[in-house]
Formats: C-alpha cells, sequence, structure tokens
C-alpha cells in the first residue's frame, strides 16, 4: 500500500506542481511562440485535422459607370486548406527508490529529481519545438558536412543539436537508413561543428557498398521524426512546397496559386549585408502584394549585432531600441521591432504579419494518464516512467503576407 499510496500521491505532484509550471516554462525565451496566437480543439470541427477557409481573391463586382450601371455581381473567392497535428512527445525517468514510503526517502532528495527531471524535459522540448518553428517540417537539424571517422563527422550548422540527445542520420531523399543510423546519443563541439557517437556509424553512398563515399546525402533529424515536425517558417514563407507535400493540401507550383507563396528576396546565393533600407525594401514588398503589414522581424545573432553595430555608429542607439516581453532586444526600425534569435538561420531574416499565425493545438502540453495512470513501472526495471505530450501546429492562412530575406553575409560588421 505504501508503494501505491506514494505513486499516487507523487502522480498528484506532477499534475499539480510540475504540470502549470512547465506550461509557462514552455513560452519562454521564444520569441514567436509568445506572439502566436492560441486556438484549441473547440475551435474547428475536426479533432485531429485544422480546416480553415482562406480568402484567395477579392470579388469582381464593381466598377464605375457614368449612366449608373451596376457592375456584374460577383462573390468573394475562398479556397480550403487543412493540417494535421504535429505531436510532440517527452519522457521521463524516476528511480523506483523514490517511489517507496516517503519515510524511506526525504522530501528535499524527492523534489530535486522531480525538478531535475522536469525542468530539464522542458528545456530539451522548448529548444526541439523553437529550432523547428524556423524548420520546414523535414525534422531535420543539420546537414552533414564531411565524416573524419566511423565515430565522428562534421555539420554544416550545430545550432539545433542537444549536446547528449537522440539523434537520427539518413538518406535526405527519402528517410532511408541505408548507411546511417538510428536513435544514437550524439555528443557535440559547438565551435568545431564536430559531432562525436558513441558506436561506430559509417554513412554510404546510399546503397550500402561505399563507406563514407557521400556524408552530404545524409542529414541529422531528430529522433524518429523524419518530415513529421511542425511546419514552420521555412515551410511557409516559400515559393514551392515544403519536403511532405503541398502545404495545406494546396500546390503552390500551380498557375493561380501565388495567393499561397511567401514573398522570397533572394541574392542569387551571394552573400550580401542586412541594412535597413533592405529590410524596408521587403517591408515595402509586402504591402505592394498583398494585405499584410509586418509588425515582427526575427534574424540571427551576427545579422542582429551587425544593425546594432550601426546604430551605435550613428549615435541612434538610445531611440532605437526597446525590450519586448521584459527580456528581448528588440531593434526598432518603423516601429517594428527586430529580435534576434539562436534558432534563427543565420543567414536568413523573416519579416512577419503576426495577425496571420494562429497556434493550433489541443493545450499547452500534459502529462498523458488516459490509461488512468501518469507513472507506470518500466518493465524489467526498478524504475518508473512519465510522458508529456502535446499535440500542435503552426499555420498561416496567408503566406504572401510574411517575407524572407536570404543570402545574408553573417561576417560583415559595421566600421
Amino acid at each position: 500500500m505504501a508503494t501505491e499510496a506514494s505513486r499516487t500521491t507523487q502522480a498528484d505532484l506532477l499534475r499539480i506542481v510540475y504540470r502549470p509550471k512547465m506550461r509557462r516554462q514552455f513560452n519562454l525565451k521564444s520569441i514567436l511562440l509568445q506572439y502566436l496566437t492560441r486556438n484549441t480543439t473547440s475551435d474547428f470541427a475536426e479533432g485531429s485535422q485544422i480546416s480553415l477557409s482562406l480568402h484567395k481573391g477579392k470579388s469582381g463586382g464593381r466598377g464605375f459607370s457614368s449612366a449608373g450601371k451596376l457592375p456584374n455581381s460577383d462573390y468573394q473567392k475562398v479556397s480550403r486548406v487543412a493540417f494535421n497535428y504535429t505531436r510532440m512527445y517527452g519522457r521521463i525517468r524516476i528511480p523506483g527508490a523514490m517511489m517507496n514510503s516517503t519515510s524511506n526517502v526525504p522530501t528535499a532528495a524527492e523534489a530535486r529529481v522531480y525538478d531535475l527531471e522536469t525542468t530539464n524535459l522542458v528545456k530539451q522540448l522548448r529548444h526541439m519545438l523553437n529550432f523547428h518553428l524556423f524548420g520546414n517540417g523535414s525534422g531535420k537539424v543539420a546537414g552533414i558536412a564531411s565524416t573524419s571517422s566511423a565515430t565522428q563527422f562534421i555539420v554544416d550548422d550545430p545550432r539545433g543539436i542537444d549536446d547528449g540527445a537522440r539523434y537520427d542520420v539518413l538518406l535526405i531523399s527519402n528517410g532511408a537508413v541505408a548507411g546511417g543510423f538510428q536513435g544514437a546519443t550524439i555528443s557535440v563541439n559547438p565551435s568545431t561543428k564536430v559531432c562525436r557517437i558513441t558506436s561506430a556509424h559509417q554513412f554510404a553512398d546510399g546503397t550500402g557498398t561505399a563507406v563514407n563515399a557521400s556524408p552530404t546525402l545524409y542529414a541529422l533529424y531528430e529522433n524518429g521524426s523524419y518530415n513529421d515536425a511542425v511546419l514552420g517558417l521555412d515551410a511557409v514563407i516559400s515559393a514551392g512546397n515544403p519536403p511532405l507535400g503541398n502545404y495545406g493540401g494546396t500546390d503552390r507550383t500551380v498557375a493561380g496559386n501565388e495567393y499561397w507563396q511567401g514573398q522570397v528576396l533572394a541574392n542569387g546565393g551571394t552573400p550580401r549585408i542586412l541594412s535597413f533600407p533592405l529590410i524596408s525594401e521587403a517591408v515595402d514588398q509586402v504591402d505592394r502584394f498583398s494585405d499584410g503589414e509586418t509588425n515582427l522581424i526575427l534574424c540571427g545573432y551576427e545579422v542582429h549585432r551587425r544593425l546594432m553595430n550601426e546604430l551605435l555608429a550613428a549615435r541612434r542607439i538610445d531611440n532605437s531600441t526597446k525590450k519586448l516581453n521584459g527580456w528581448a532586444t528588440a531593434i526598432m526600425h518603423d516601429d517594428i521591432p527586430i529580435v534576434r534569435d539562436k534558432h534563427c538561420n543565420p543567414t536568413k531574416a523573416y519579416l512577419l504579419d503576426t495577425s496571420h499565425w494562429e497556434l493550433y493545438q489541443d493545450c499547452e502540453g500534459k502529462w498523458m494518464d488516459e490509461d488512468g495512470a501518469i507513472l507506470s513501472r518500466i518493465p524489467g526495471e526498478d524504475a518508473y516512467e512519465a510522458a508529456w505530450s502535446r499535440y500542435l501546429q503552426p499555420t498561416c492562412d496567408a503566406p504572401n503576407t510574411q517575407a524572407v530575406i536570404e543570402d545574408l553575409d553573417t561576417t560583415a560588421v559595421a566600421a
């Protein structure tokens, strides 16, 4: 009875004490999550799928006439799109000793275990979610640049990798393992971009016949998440379709569907400096080709630092910066905040009209207890586990109101 009573008590601890705390912590240090309007399953008809009506085009029933002749009647052009939920999960493990009667385990020691498990779980999930809010839904964390041995490889960008987490290395083309691996623990050196794995793996050319022949055919993905991540900014602000397929079921590449394309300001792959005039050009393009109004700009550290240096050189820093939500330093440009985010692609700047974004979700996150128990014993072990879930999908009902400036130089610094 003591063990059962303790398990019930500690399940209540997870539900009553830690669940609200975890929900609050999820939105910390993510300016994008804090800007997204929340909608829950009660706001749309289908519980497993999000269905939206879009204003595709305007009415043709208008015109001038000196003779008083009315124009032909017409109707607003409407289209429907559908999105699937992305299911995000996390699991914690509690030693069996903690499940014994509380007389055997000091309360402080018991609390430390739960604090450690829940706090770090939220940090890891928040890191993962915020990174993929900038992604294209593929679940890709980094590209493989080269391999130096059977136990280490070099990535092109380490910003999305959590040291000590489990990842997959898969073929980019179809998600096959081939010469890659699944669920291996990765350690990373952020400065050298070197990743190490606990057991030897060698990347083949896709057929398994040539070891380490073509590592760039592979990429690092969240464990078990190939083409299963949230549809982030790169999925929305594009002239093409995301890797999984059409965005919301509408093919952007078909003539007549240009309304479903984002505004992309590229430079043909040639790096260029992000300047305030270039930002104004992108803002003007959104205004010219859509009904959107940019109210938030997100960029990487290097680009933000260069803009800040430009303000310092012009002695305009005092009147051109402000704090958002009490923690994010924003550069103000024509009353639009420009905020840095560590998970933003350093060669891009995203210009958002957040009024067209919504975060559909079942809730802000919960412990899975539909079978009647939050804590369940792990078979064959003196340990218990609990699983956290959050069903969600960020959606944009007007990609043409969003813009991205690409090919930004991350090395240039203002004189």
